[in-house]
């Protein structure tokens, strides 16, 4: 079996403050997102929600973060 075929590569810039930043698209909007493999949920806010059609939901997880 050959691994290569079987892996997808993602291209990512490294920012000023060394986040990952990739970019891809949400509703054929092209977006940069901050890549963050350890974190346990993804948040977009209301004005990001808004531009791309997308409907809030609510649940009961907190997010806690630096905001940068």
């Amino acid at each position: 079996m050959n691994l290569s075929e079987n892996k997808t590569v993602i291209e990512f810039e490294i920012s000023e403050t060394g986040h990952q930043i990739v970019e891809a698209k949400i509703n054929g909007k092209l977006l940069r997102f901050i890549l963050d493999t350890g974190a346990g949920t993804s948040v977009l806010d209301r004005g990001c929600l808004s531009e791309l059609g997308i409907e809030e939901t609510l649940n009961v997880e907190n997010a806690a973060g630096l905001g940068t």
